[in-house]
């Protein structure tokens, strides 16, 4: 597995850095239909939709603590919060 202190968001939702809005969301609703627990029965699909969902949680928002992303300035997201729960998915 990656080291998850290196976690590309934009490359968890195969998307460039200076994505618009739009292209982030229709990236995450074609992600979020492949990798569903429902849907995809892999061994990997949760934790990849886990990845995915807290990927879009950080990218799809357009104010982080405050600061406005500007539209071609890629965001530097903190992980911490997206390797919490990556390690928390390998406990089930």
């Amino acid at each position: 597995m990656r080291d998850r202190e290196n976690i590309d968001l934009y490359a968890v939702l195969q998307v460039h850095p200076t994505a618009e809005p739009e292209i982030v969301d229709a990236a995450y609703r074609r992600l979020a239909r492949m990798y569903h627990p429902d849907v995809n029965k892999a061994p990997g699909a949760r934790e990849t939709m886990i990845r995915i969902n807290l990927a879009y949680e950080i990218l799809g928002a357009p104010v982080l603590e405050g600061r406005c992303v500007s539209d071609n300035e890629p965001l530097n997201p903190p992980t911490a919060h997206l390797n919490n729960a990556l390690s928390l998915s390998h406990r089930h």
